[in-house]
């Protein structure tokens, strides 16, 4: 008995051969639909879209001096987020009148890009506009409200720090007060509890000196403008005359790469099309 033998063909396997005869016969208006792309886009990004500059400004977060160990320690992250906060950034937008044109969100999300450098307690504040001499404005003076309200966090706490350790003593000298009167009696003679009197008075006493030492720190902070001294603008931004955006040489290739994509889905499919006509 013979073999039914069933000979498979495939009208559409791909001839490598075939493709490269199709984007031959078809090279120069390929060739012509690239160069059209990436001129367009040249031109495009040249007289069409608007140029973007970017200005860049540094604030450096220095740890606290030793004499401030008691006043709460901004973590670099923490100071990043306060950058970007409606507390600075409401400052900045009365203070260059930006009303009209910006709000908070669109300063946050189109205009102004925070980043930590990497190892370091540096904060790179960037920040892009339509014009150069705005950019360098607004970062600068985002500067100056970040250090102002730093330095106000500071002095709340230095307030809060003196009105405590205010009523320590005031808490501390009652307590004096109520041992002496109540010990008076027993603080003649070296009895056993005359001994006792005299130590607690004397432990009241080096509580009282303790918080007066305080006290007087506290004071010499206060007199010695520390406060606000470790946070720092370490670079100025600067007016730049070339524009970030838009970037014609990346913009121009990215055109060639589709106008190629695009002509040869074109060329391929007009083929395949007519093929199919011939065909029917």
């Amino acid at each position: 008995m013979e073999e039914n033998r069933t000979i498979c063909t495939y009208d559409d396997e791909i001839d490598l051969r075939e493709c490269f005869r199709t984007l031959s016969k078809w090279k120069y208006t390929i060739i012509g639909i690239i160069v059209l792309a990436m001129l367009a886009s040249a031109l495009a990004s040249k007289f069409v879209m608007e140029p973007v500059y970017e200005a860049t400004a540094i604030v450096e977060i220095e740890p606290l001096p030793q004499m401030l160990e008691g006043l709460p320690q901004r973590s670099i992250s923490s100071c990043e987020q306060m950058v970007t906060s409606d507390r600075v950034l409401d400052p900045v937008i009365r203070k260059l009148k930006l009303d009209e044109s910006y709000t908070l969100r669109t300063l946050r999300k189109e205009h102004i890009k925070t980043e930590v450098l990497k190892d370091t307690n540096l904060i790179k504040i960037t920040v892009n506009d339509k014009d150069p001499e705005q950019a360098a404005k607004m970062a600068n003076e985002i500067c100056t409200q970040f250090t102002d309200a730093v330095k106000a966090d500071q002095d709340k706490q230095l307030v809060r720090l003196e009105k405590f350790v205010e009523s320590q003593i005031a808490r501390e000298e009652r307590v004096m007060e109520d041992e002496v009167r109540m010990n008076m009696h027993k603080l003649t003679g070296g009895t056993v509890e005359a001994i006792m009197a005299d130590s607690r008075i004397l432990r009241q006493q080096d509580i009282l000196a303790d918080l007066e030492r305080k006290k007087n720190s506290l004071e010499v902070i206060r007199a010695s403008n520390l406060i606000g001294a470790n946070v720092s603008v370490v670079s100025m931004a600067r007016p730049h005359e070339e524009p970030v955006k838009p970037n014609i040489m990346l913009n121009t290739a990215v055109a060639g790469v589709l106008g190629l994509m695009l002509a040869v889905f074109g060329v391929f499919f007009y083929e395949y099309m007519k093929g199919e006509e011939t065909n029917r």
